[in-house]
């Protein structure tokens, strides 16, 4: 997680592509609700997979404030999920 100015600016140091933060945002929400359904298809095959799946947690301040993250794992299927609430983090997967 990179602030939108310093991403607006790697992709300008990277692609020669100028972005004002306000699309960085736009295209960040864009991508969020797209990819909405591959998620909710990503869990339900953790959900119903056979055989082991792995957990692990993770922290990392952000803004003083303790932000979780969760990767769960089979052999074939990987995704971390962020939690701002890391008590809550159990109750969002």
């Amino acid at each position: 997680m990179i602030p939108y100015k310093r991403g607006a600016e790697l992709i300008s140091d990277l692609f020669d592509i100028n972005l004002s933060q306000g699309s960085m945002v736009n295209f960040n929400e864009s991508c969020h609700e797209n990819l909405k359904p591959i998620e909710k298809n990503i869990k339900a095959s953790l959900i119903n997979s056979q055989g082991a799946v792995h957990f692990d947690e993770t922290g990392l301040a952000i803004d003083k404030s303790v932000n979780g993250y969760m990767l769960l794992q089979t052999r074939d299927i990987h995704i971390m999920k962020h939690m701002k609430s890391v008590e809550k983090k159990l109750l969002t997967l």
